[in-house]
């Protein structure tokens, strides 16, 4: 399955070479016609009312993506969670939870006051968001609107985020922020599975702020009418073990480690610690999501023999443990970074407010 996924993402990267990758190619694009005629269909049942959106009293914040993979979504839900709670307000976060096998219609991975599910069970993004922020209350749904109306019945919040969820139209939304890779923001330019858009680039016109991440100088180029905000996302100072321990990052500074990561874009996890002075030995790039069953546990310890230490991300770490491996192993989060961020700020402010004056006359 792997090697499939390698396949693909060559294909939709770099374009087919010979005739069975150009073959494979219109296949892909034939199913891709189908799915788009799927998404127009389901557009337009939206838009000409046939499917209306659950709305509810609290101010509601989604954030997405127009394409598939990595393009720094958890991160960017870390920081508004914790702008929402410097404001003093109760926010909950509401994901599919993908990869997850929690019980029922509805997960509750954390009420604010600690995890109550393994990543295992939730899914390894919302498990990260609540140790990220364990006051935070963070629900796994796969129809969200079950996880919605869990909040709203149980007042226990004042603000709702709801994590990746630009396609999840079934929930009304006050503010739809749609992350895009400033690298290449729609890839080949296909629909899945020909490429890796989830909906044309017209669905823009939903997004209320487009937030640009991987911006390398001038992004003069990228011209929408929708406010664009530029997320920077650099390591953290710092890199914990799996047993707890932190240590300063610059202190593997002339070690050999091997690197890991189940993100959507590893190569550049990799960059990152090699900009940080890191020196790799080896790097494997697993599956996004990727399950660390023994076998993949396995190949990280073979890659090791010749390294003093192992390195992944915050995403991958909630899921292992220190007895998995023969070396050391420690993680290094990301921090965000907002070069416009007032366009952002004073939006949510301006939400916050409006949110506010609404539960005053409940």
């Amino acid at each position: 399955m792997r090697q499939l996924e390698i396949l693909h993402r060559r294909i939709v990267d770099q374009g087919a070479k010979g005739m069975f990758e150009q073959g494979l190619f219109l296949l892909l694009r034939l199913l891709a016609a189908v799915y788009s005629l799927v998404v127009w269909l389901r557009d337009l049942s939206f838009r000409l009312g046939l499917r209306k959106a659950y709305r509810i009293s609290l101010p509601v914040i989604a954030v997405g993506n127009l394409a598939v993979g990595g393009t720094g979504k958890t991160p960017l839900v870390d920081l508004l969670i914790r702008y929402v709670r410097q404001k003093g307000l109760r926010v909950a976060v509401v994901s599919r939870g993908y990869g997850g096998h929690y019980a029922g219609d509805l997960g509750i991975v954390s009420l604010g006051e600690g995890a109550l599910l393994s990543a295992d069970e939730a899914g390894d993004e919302p498990a990260l968001l609540a140790r990220r922020n364990p006051q935070a209350i963070v629900l796994v749904a796969a129809k969200r609107r079950i996880a919605i109306e869990y909040i709203e019945q149980n007042g226990c919040a004042d603000l709702v985020i709801m994590d990746d969820a630009f396609q999840h139209r079934q929930v009304a939304r006050d503010l739809n922020l749609v992350l895009l890779d400033a690298q290449k923001p729609f890839g080949n330019q296909y629909l899945l599975p020909a490429g890796l858009l989830r909906e044309p680039k017209s669905a823009l016109s939903r997004a209320d702020m487009i937030c640009l991440t991987g911006v390398k100088g001038d992004f003069s180029d990228f011209r929408v009418n929708t406010p664009v905000v530029r997320v920077r996302a650099v390591l953290s100072g710092f890199a914990s073990s799996l047993t707890g321990e932190e240590q300063a990052l610059a202190a593997f500074t002339g070690m050999k480690v091997v690197a890991f990561a189940g993100i959507g874009r590893p190569e550049r996890f990799f960059s990152a610690l090699e900009g940080a002075g890191i020196s790799l030995v080896a790097k494997l790039a697993l599956g996004d999501h990727v399950r660390y069953d023994p076998k993949v546990i396995a190949q990280i310890n073979a890659a090791s023999v010749a390294a003093e230490i192992l390195m992944t991300t915050e995403k991958d770490a909630i899921k292992l443990a220190a007895e998995d491996f023969y070396l050391p192993c420690f993680s290094v989060g990301l921090d965000v970074s907002l070069t416009e961020e007032s366009i952002l700020f004073d939006r949510l402010d301006h939400l916050i407010e409006k949110g506010c004056c609404h539960a005053s006359l409940r």
